[in-house]
């Protein structure tokens, strides 16, 4: 899975500063407990409630993206949400498949 984001040079979004990829998610331990625990009531949520949900975790999706990206507390102010949302949304998918994998005795990537 190719991901990318674009930081900018500050909160207006027009001066591209640097765009960052990453081929797979890193996620951190506690990060990947919060999502773990989460995974029965994600699933059951329509696309908006699932957006909602995201939003209210927005300290674990930056956690994520620091270690993934490797960007900056100070270069997340300076980068798109609707990017944000689609590095999110791939988080969830990927780890709702992964957990289905593992709850089958399988391992999917």
């Amino acid at each position: 899975m190719k991901m990318k984001i674009t930081i900018y040079t500050d909160d207006t979004l027009k001066e591209v500063k640097r765009v960052v990829e990453a081929d797979q998610l890193k996620i951190p331990y506690r990060v990947a407990m919060y999502i773990g625990q989460s995974l029965d009531d994600i699933e059951a949520k329509t696309t908006d409630e699932l957006f909602k949900f995201i939003l209210n975790s927005l300290d674990k999706i930056d956690k994520i993206v620091k270690a993934t990206f490797g960007v900056k507390d100070d270069e997340l102010e300076c980068v798109d949400i609707a990017e944000l949302g689609s590095v999110a949304l791939e988080l969830y998918k990927w780890a709702i498949n992964k957990m289905n994998g593992i709850n089958k005795g399988e391992e999917k990537n």
